[in-house]
This record gives structure tokens, sequence and C-alpha cells, in this order.
């Protein structure tokens, strides 16, 4: 199950259970339709705490429609997540397709407040592991921090 939300930043995506090919493929395709409704820049904060692991013909559709955000103009992205194996998946699927300096993982599992963690990341550049109330300098819109 998924669902897909227009947000002020951009998109928050949600995930339930696992994704078989098809779903993966009706989700790019709504997916697409979103980003062709929104601004040119936008962020993404994908909401994995229910999901679990997918087949391999999900993941290249899925990777499919992250290409998709890319060329729309993606800025940043925060993966919530609770599964290490979850984490996994989507690390080696991002280094595939070269981008992971946009993505960040918070793991619900160890903070109670990681959808504010998630947000400082899109829309102020702030590192999820830097969230602890010290001034840090934001991280350009597109790219990690030096």
């Amino acid at each position: 199950m998924y669902q897909i939300d227009v947000m002020p930043y951009g998109v928050r995506l949600i995930f339930e259970g696992a994704m078989d090919a098809v779903e993966a493929e009706t989700f790019t395709v709504e997916y697409r339709k979103v980003l062709d409704s929104i601004p040119s820049e936008c962020s993404i904060l994908v909401d994995c705490r229910k999901a679990w692991p997918s087949s391999p013909a999900a993941l290249f559709m899925l990777s499919s429609a992250y290409r998709e955000g890319r060329t729309h103009g993606l800025n940043r992205v925060a993966v919530i997540l609770t599964s290490d194996t979850l984490r996994n998946q989507i690390s080696l699927s991002s280094k595939r397709e070269g981008e992971l300096s946009m993505l960040r993982f918070i793991d619900a599992s160890k903070s109670l407040n990681w959808e504010t963690i998630a947000l400082d990341w899109i829309d102020r550049g702030i590192e999820p592991e830097s969230n602890s109330g010290k001034a840090i300098t934001p991280a350009p819109l597109g790219k990690a921090p030096d």
C-alpha cells in the first residue's frame, strides 16, 4: 500500500507492506502525475515505518520513480524507517543511481521526533545526526554539506 500527498515542501510518500512490480508500476504513474503538478523544485519525505523489503522488480520501478524526481529538480530526500534490511535495500538502490548526497535516513525506532528531524533536513539542510540543538551551517539545496 502507498499514499502520495502534496506538501508545502514537495511530496510525502507513505509505504506499508511489501510492494510488488504491478503496484510499483501503478505508483510510478501516479507519482509522475504528482511531480508534473508541483513546482519544479521539491523535496520528498518517504515514510517507510510500516514498509517491508520489496521484490527486485518493484525496486527497479521505484528507482525509475526516483530518477523522475531527480530530473524534476529534487532537492532533498528524508527516508523514515525502522528496518535495517529496508535501509540497506534503499541504500543499494540509491547507490546504483549514483545519488546518495541528497538522501538521509532517519530511524524512527531511535527518535520520537523523527518528523521534525526529517523536515529540518528537507527545509533547512540540517543533518539528521546534527539535530541536537547546536548551530550548524545548512547544506545547499540539491547537495550534501562539505
